[in-house]
């Protein structure tokens, strides 16, 4: 974010001015519903992709963040965030002396499982790397983005982690974007139905695991089921304008 002394005819374009005040206001709205349902929050960082906006993120109350690529990872580090997870399917060996050094510096690192076929490249790139990375495993409860629909799947890719020395299983996350098109009477329903299927795939596999559903415009539901254990938000920062470009006609925010 630019310093509080720029002016807007000193700045070169294409530029992104934020309002800081309406910025902090909803990183803190987020954070307060998350702390009261007992929920961790870790931001997606794809939307900003701002050291600033992240740091924010990270003073009020995020555990981690959430990024889309390895890239974006490695950008983030001067934040100070200790624990990141990259959901995206890493399938290169290539990356390995990048993955290792990002691991290095961090408490926590956690990568994605899409499906059985890139489960069997991410062991050849952890092993490559020799770093330990806790695994979530996508479940396509919707979007058909990624991440697989049936047990069956689920369990390959949890036998291939299981079998790997640097693997380990840290939970079932999806992204429920088809919820952008809800109509908001249908929302909380639409939530319990994402709910139930990212549920069966886990209870098939592992009932103890972690679920992590990640969505700005469902996020504050989620979290209040009572059935999740981190919400992942991403376009939250920016706030109504934001799910008002993406979602149907929504009551602005306080």
């Amino acid at each position: 974010m630019a310093a509080p002394t720029a002016t807007i005819s000193g700045l070169t374009t294409p530029v992104v001015l934020l309002d800081r005040v309406k910025v902090e206001n909803n990183i803190r709205t987020m954070q307060l519903a998350c702390d009261a349902a007992g929920v961790k929050l870790w931001p997606h960082i794809k939307t900003h992709k701002m050291v600033e906006v992240a740091r924010r993120q990270l003073a009020a109350g995020a555990e981690g963040l959430t990024c889309a690529k390895l890239g974006e990872a490695e950008a983030m580090l001067p934040s100070g965030v200790k624990r990141i997870f990259i959901a995206h399917s890493l399938v290169d060996t290539r990356i390995a002396p990048r993955l290792a050094a990002l691991a290095d510096q961090l408490a926590e690192l956690r990568v994605a499982a899409t499906s059985p076929a890139q489960t069997e490249a991410l062991v050849k790139v952890a092993q490559a790397a020799e770093c330990n990375l806790k695994v979530m495993i996508a479940v396509d409860t919707g979007l058909g983005r990624e991440g697989v629909r049936y047990a069956t799947e689920a369990n390959k890719i949890a036998a291939l982690i299981k079998a790997s020395p640097h693997l380990e299983l840290g939970g079932f996350y999806t992204h429920e974007g088809q919820l952008y098109a809800a109509d908001p009477g249908e929302q909380q329903a639409k939530v319990v139905e994402v709910l139930d299927r990212l549920a069966a795939v886990r209870d098939a596999v592992d009932p103890k695991q972690p679920l992590w559903p990640g969505c700005s415009v469902t996020a504050k539901l989620m979290a209040a089921t009572g059935r999740v254990q981190v919400v992942r938000p991403g376009a939250y920062m920016f706030g109504d304008i934001a799910l008002a470009v993406t979602s149907r006609v929504m009551p602005v925010s306080d």
